[in-house]
């Protein structure tokens, strides 16, 4: 229906991808915590934030688990989240799935009242280790 949420199908997004990210700023941390090589998957997750959020996998673990959401905010367009301790990155990017999508991540740390920004890239890449 027009204005209906986009589907994790609809979206085409589905599947793994390489994330680039460069601070715009001296950063504290260098995002170190956000994962690098991750899994976007269409099963559906229950999520504090508002809409359907499904489940992103960090891939770079030994066990690949569960640790983060994302969702389509538009036909070439996906939101991440990915959460620990005290902190919470938030990724947008946008392009066409199959090839190169560019955005920015912000890193919020409740705990301390202070965040930073970057600059992401997204390249989708074969789900085999």
């Amino acid at each position: 229906a027009p204005g209906a949420p986009i589907t994790a199908e609809q979206s085409n997004a589905v599947g793994c991808y390489e994330l680039g990210i460069t601070a715009t700023s001296v950063s504290r941390n260098g995002f170190r915590q956000v994962p690098r090589r991750i899994a976007l998957d269409s099963e559906i997750v229950p999520a504090n934030a508002d809409g359907v959020w499904y489940r992103a996998r960090d891939l770079a673990r030994t066990n690949p688990v569960a640790n983060g959401l994302w969702r389509p905010s538009g036909s070439d367009a996906i939101e991440l989240e990915f959460t620990f301790g005290s902190r919470t990155a938030r990724i947008r990017v946008a392009g066409p799935p199959d090839a190169m999508m560019r955005g920015s991540v912000q890193e919020i740390d409740r705990a301390t009242a202070t965040g930073e920004g970057g600059n992401v890239v997204a390249v989708r890449r074969s789900c085999a280790p």
